[in-house]
């Protein structure tokens, strides 16, 4: 968001991660930014988790296939957590898990109602088949390979 007020342009972006190679949404425009700061910007307002990490963050899409090893390793259930906000995340765990054979579940009122959102807006145009919560007695603990 962009407000031009009479003391000068302030910048607000939300939540973002720049990432070439994103699972959810546009690339970084670099183009863009630049065009909207060209004037310059008197206050920039901004939320990234590993903003202040010295470390260059992976990308979401090679994420996917580490945690789909992980998952695969693993003969017990397993359980995941992340930020019901994180959109990305989750599409890459739901994903991987349907991959490695597992069942997905979402749990917590927060994370059905983004996923729900998500699909709503078309920010995700496909998701893993979930499985209700109530169900979860039904699947099997372990898995025999």
């Amino acid at each position: 968001m962009v407000i031009d007020s009479p003391k000068g342009r302030l910048i607000h972006t939300g939540d973002f991660k720049l990432d070439e190679h994103p699972v959810v949404g546009d690339r970084f425009d670099k183009e863009l930014w630049q065009e909207v700061s060209s004037t310059g910007v008197r206050a920039l307002i901004c939320d990234s988790t590993n903003v202040f990490s010295d470390s260059v963050g992976r990308s979401e899409s090679e994420v996917g296939p580490e945690i789909r090893k992980l998952i695969e390793a693993c003969s017990n259930m397993v359980v995941t957590t992340t930020f019901a906000s994180n959109i990305a995340r989750i599409k890459s765990i739901a994903e991987a898990g349907e991959a490695a054979g597992r069942s997905v579940c979402l749990m917590g009122r927060a994370m059905k109602r983004m996923i729900e959102v998500a699909l709503e807006t078309g920010i995700l145009s496909e998701f893993p088949t979930v499985y209700p919560q109530k169900t979860l007695s039904q699947f099997p603990r372990r898995t025999f390979s």
